[in-house]
């Protein structure tokens, strides 16, 4: 799973701001910036907020390897 562009689809799809998706999963803005970039990653805390989010979207087993 490519999260980067899976977690933009899916912030575009809920028509969600950088900021939101943010606020969602506890992370700055910037931090939802360099990773839709392709420049940083996310911790396990964060991912594991946007499993909630919508885990069959964002399976852990997926998320995590």
């Amino acid at each position: 799973m490519n999260i980067r562009t899976e977690m933009r689809k899916f912030r575009e799809d809920m028509e969600m701001t950088q900021q939101q998706m943010a606020s969602a999963i506890g992370v700055s803005q910037g931090m939802i910036h360099l990773v839709e970039k392709g420049e940083r990653e996310l911790g396990s805390k964060p991912i594991y907020k946007l499993h909630q989010l919508d885990p069959p979207r964002f399976p852990l087993d997926q998320l995590l390897q």
